[in-house]
């Protein structure tokens, strides 16, 4: 029977359950825009422009809330570490090192601002071998410092120096003056003589016939043969010119020279 019902009448039974559900999202639709139109009369509207104003006004009380805040950590800070910094002590006593010529070298502590002839003072002043010409005595002091006292440059003579004694000169003996006769004469021998001393490399004719051995024709030969072969590179080269033998050489050696 249900069947029969259902078959017969099927078209309408679905047009009446479409409808049904379109007119209950209808009512639903509408239930939520009444709910948001009483939300919104519920809180007073503000013009744009009214509201563009406001927050700048809130941005810029923020922006000098913000650098109020910052000027006043800022002093704060510094307020912190001027509080945390403690008052620096100045010192009142310096600890300075002498050494040199002052009877008691060593470490001494003086009061601030000391000058350097009270440090040689408190070191029990200079001593004998001091120079107090090259240290200016009223120099400033530091702490830590060192100072050195030099001594003079020459031998005082006074009580404190130190004398040598001179020996006296022996006598001389007969050896004594044979011997530094000998030593004299040796010398002498062995001395070079460059002032008496031929120059055969630059002599003139003249020059080298002063020469023992050496006559005008001997010494032709000797400019024509540096003229012709240049200069002469030792005395033995002499051997080279027409004329001078081994023995002739032999007696020129000590008067002849190929230097400048």
């Amino acid at each position: 029977m249900w069947e029969e019902l259902w078959e017969k009448h099927r078209g309408r039974l679905l047009f009446a359950t479409g409808m049904t559900c379109f007119l209950a999202a209808g009512l639903l639709a509408r239930s939520l825009t009444i709910r948001e139109e009483k939300i919104e009369n519920a809180v007073p509207q503000t013009p744009r422009t009214e509201r563009v104003t406001a927050v700048s006004e809130t941005r810029q009380r923020s922006r000098d809330t913000k650098t109020t805040t910052g000027v006043n950590v800022l002093a704060i800070q510094e307020t912190s570490d001027s509080a945390s910094t403690p008052d620096s002590t100045p010192v009142s006593e310096w600890v300075v090192y002498i050494t040199g010529k002052v009877r008691k070298p060593g470490v001494y502590r003086l009061s601030a601002g000391a000058r350097l002839f009270q440090l040689v003072e408190a070191a029990g002043g200079l001593d004998s071998l001091a120079d107090p010409v090259v240290v200016n005595m009223a120099s400033s002091l530091e702490d830590g410092l060192h100072v050195h006292i030099p001594a003079r440059e020459t031998p005082t003579t006074g009580a404190n120096a130190t004398q040598v004694p001179s020996m006296p000169n022996p006598p001389k003996t007969p050896q004594t003056q044979a011997r530094q006769t000998y030593s004299a004469s040796r010398h002498e021998r062995n001395k070079p003589k460059t002032s008496s001393l031929v120059n055969v490399n630059r002599a003139s004719e003249e020059e080298l016939t002063s020469l023992k051995g050496i006559g005008p024709t001997l010494a032709k030969n000797i400019i024509k043969h540096r003229q012709e072969n240049g200069l002469f590179r030792a005395v033995d080269d002499l051997l080279q010119v027409k004329g001078i033998g081994a023995k002739k050489l032999e007696g020129l050696r000590g008067n002849v020279t190929v230097g400048p």
